[in-house]
Protein backbone atom coordinates (compact mmCIF):
# COMPACT_ATOMS: atom_id res chain seq x y z
CA UNK A 1 0.00 0.00 0.00
CA UNK A 2 1.56 3.56 -0.58
CA UNK A 3 1.82 6.07 1.87
CA UNK A 4 0.68 9.87 1.43
CA UNK A 5 2.65 12.26 2.75
CA UNK A 6 0.95 15.71 3.64
CA UNK A 7 4.22 17.70 4.15
CA UNK A 8 5.30 20.83 1.98
CA UNK A 9 8.75 19.62 0.96
CA UNK A 10 6.93 16.05 -0.35
CA UNK A 11 4.72 18.00 -2.79
CA UNK A 12 7.03 19.78 -4.62
CA UNK A 13 9.52 17.41 -4.63
CA UNK A 14 8.04 15.26 -7.45
CA UNK A 15 7.10 18.57 -9.53
CA UNK A 16 8.82 19.41 -12.50
CA UNK A 17 7.12 23.00 -13.25
CA UNK A 18 7.86 26.57 -11.85
CA UNK A 19 6.86 27.83 -9.10
CA UNK A 20 4.59 30.95 -9.63
CA UNK A 21 6.42 32.99 -6.70
CA UNK A 22 9.66 31.80 -7.69
CA UNK A 23 9.13 33.23 -10.75
CA UNK A 24 10.84 36.05 -12.29
CA UNK A 25 8.60 39.04 -12.48
CA UNK A 26 8.87 43.43 -13.02
CA UNK A 27 7.56 46.57 -12.80
CA UNK A 28 6.67 47.28 -16.61
CA UNK A 29 3.10 47.90 -18.24
CA UNK A 30 1.69 45.53 -20.36
CA UNK A 31 1.26 46.14 -23.98
CA UNK A 32 -2.08 46.29 -25.48
CA UNK A 33 -1.09 43.18 -27.46
CA UNK A 34 -0.84 41.74 -24.10
CA UNK A 35 -4.16 43.61 -22.45
CA UNK A 36 -5.93 42.27 -25.25
CA UNK A 37 -4.99 38.69 -24.87
CA UNK A 38 -5.32 38.63 -20.91
CA UNK A 39 -9.38 40.24 -21.92
CA UNK A 40 -9.84 37.33 -24.33
CA UNK A 41 -9.08 34.49 -21.86
CA UNK A 42 -10.59 35.99 -18.66
CA UNK A 43 -13.53 37.36 -19.82
CA UNK A 44 -15.74 39.94 -17.36
CA UNK A 45 -18.76 38.31 -15.85
CA UNK A 46 -22.21 40.12 -16.68
CA UNK A 47 -24.37 41.04 -14.07
CA UNK A 48 -27.34 38.62 -13.09
CA UNK A 49 -29.76 41.76 -14.44
CA UNK A 50 -27.34 42.22 -17.35
CA UNK A 51 -27.97 38.20 -18.20
CA UNK A 52 -31.58 38.10 -17.33
CA UNK A 53 -32.50 41.40 -19.70
CA UNK A 54 -30.57 40.06 -22.96
CA UNK A 55 -32.01 36.53 -22.45
CA UNK A 56 -35.35 37.96 -22.03
CA UNK A 57 -35.15 39.68 -25.29
CA UNK A 58 -35.92 36.94 -27.26
CA UNK A 59 -38.88 35.78 -25.49
CA UNK A 60 -40.45 39.25 -25.89
CA UNK A 61 -39.78 39.45 -29.76
CA UNK A 62 -41.85 36.04 -30.01
CA UNK A 63 -44.52 37.27 -28.12
CA UNK A 64 -45.17 40.37 -29.90
CA UNK A 65 -44.99 38.53 -33.18
CA UNK A 66 -47.32 35.60 -31.61
CA UNK A 67 -49.58 38.93 -31.14
CA UNK A 68 -49.11 40.25 -34.11
CA UNK A 69 -49.49 36.97 -36.39
CA UNK A 70 -52.40 36.25 -34.70
CA UNK A 71 -54.62 39.59 -34.34
CA UNK A 72 -54.33 40.61 -38.31
CA UNK A 73 -57.68 39.31 -40.00
CA UNK A 74 -56.09 39.89 -43.41
CA UNK A 75 -53.17 37.27 -42.89
CA UNK A 76 -56.42 34.91 -42.22
CA UNK A 77 -57.81 35.70 -45.40
CA UNK A 78 -54.24 35.80 -46.78
CA UNK A 79 -53.18 32.02 -45.15
CA UNK A 80 -56.63 30.78 -46.54
CA UNK A 81 -56.64 31.78 -49.95
CA UNK A 82 -53.13 30.39 -50.48
CA UNK A 83 -53.73 27.03 -48.44
CA UNK A 84 -57.47 26.15 -48.78
CA UNK A 85 -57.26 23.16 -46.07
CA UNK A 86 -56.87 26.14 -43.44
CA UNK A 87 -60.48 27.19 -43.84
CA UNK A 88 -61.40 23.53 -42.66
CA UNK A 89 -59.45 23.42 -39.70
CA UNK A 90 -58.49 25.92 -37.22
CA UNK A 91 -55.24 23.54 -36.33
CA UNK A 92 -54.06 23.58 -39.63
CA UNK A 93 -54.35 27.42 -39.63
CA UNK A 94 -52.76 28.07 -36.28
CA UNK A 95 -49.90 25.20 -37.47
CA UNK A 96 -49.69 27.64 -40.91
CA UNK A 97 -49.02 30.50 -38.12
CA UNK A 98 -46.96 28.89 -36.05
CA UNK A 99 -44.39 28.26 -38.81
CA UNK A 100 -44.87 32.29 -39.70
CA UNK A 101 -44.15 33.43 -36.35
CA UNK A 102 -41.18 31.08 -36.32
CA UNK A 103 -39.72 32.21 -39.48
CA UNK A 104 -40.08 35.83 -38.66
CA UNK A 105 -38.63 35.28 -35.69
CA UNK A 106 -35.52 33.58 -37.15
CA UNK A 107 -35.34 36.29 -40.18
CA UNK A 108 -35.46 39.25 -37.57
CA UNK A 109 -32.53 37.41 -34.88
CA UNK A 110 -30.26 36.38 -37.70
CA UNK A 111 -30.50 39.79 -39.62
CA UNK A 112 -30.90 42.12 -36.10
CA UNK A 113 -27.31 39.97 -34.97
CA UNK A 114 -25.84 39.97 -38.35
CA UNK A 115 -25.94 44.01 -38.34
CA UNK A 116 -24.91 44.22 -34.85
CA UNK A 117 -21.49 45.25 -34.15
CA UNK A 118 -20.33 42.94 -31.22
Amino acid sequence: MNNVQYNKSSIYEDYDGDLITQLPSDQTQPTLSEIQIVNTLFKEHRQTMNVIFDESKDAVLAGLLFIAVTTIPKLDETIIRFIPIANKSPYFLVIIKAIVVICLFWLIKHFYLSRKNT
